[in-house]
């Protein structure tokens, strides 16, 4: 049973109940960005919590909107290993194995820290992420603004 501190329930040799606190983690799934040469696009979101008592885990993927192709092999690969464990099954352990096998360049795995979990379900926190993430200018933007601000500084006034 889970309570709002996110703590499951385990029993102790001596019979009684104790807390044990769950983790919380969440990671951002990133794509290829064409004009960096490097996956730093944020597709998606997903968080994992858990071990449970019973030692499962509970997972929550949201997507950025219109991604396209960028997108489609966190897609595929999301889709793919909760066909073999389960809708929202995916462990720690499995994000870790994805951040192991990123190669970088079309895909890459990065931790989201420095977030206050305060959110009352794994679900709405990865919805604020998410919310986050479409609030922030993307990489390309970046590039270009920083390309377009070297122009300006090298051009004579």
């Amino acid at each position: 049973m889970t309570d709002e501190n996110h703590q499951d329930q385990v029993d102790q040799p001596n019979g009684e109940r104790a807390p044990q606190p769950s983790q919380r983690r969440c990671f951002a799934l990133c794509g290829l960005t064409s004009s960096i040469g490097a996956a730093t696009t944020i597709v998606g979101v997903i968080g994992v919590e858990g071990p449970a008592a019973d030692g499962s885990w509970r997972s929550c993927v949201e997507w950025v909107p219109l991604m396209g192709v960028v997108g489609e092999g966190w897609h595929d690969q999301v889709e793919g290993t909760e066909r073999v464990l389960g809708a929202g099954r995916i462990s720690l352990e499995v994000v870790q194995e994805w951040a192991a096998t990123a190669n970088g360049i079309t895909r890459e795995v990065e931790e989201i820290e420095d977030v206050v979990f305060d959110a009352p379900s794994l679900q709405r926190e990865v919805e604020g992420l998410i919310d986050q993430v479409l609030a922030c200018p993307a990489p390309e933007d970046l590039v270009l603004a920083y390309t377009e601000s070297l122009q300006q500084s090298e051009s004579p006034s």
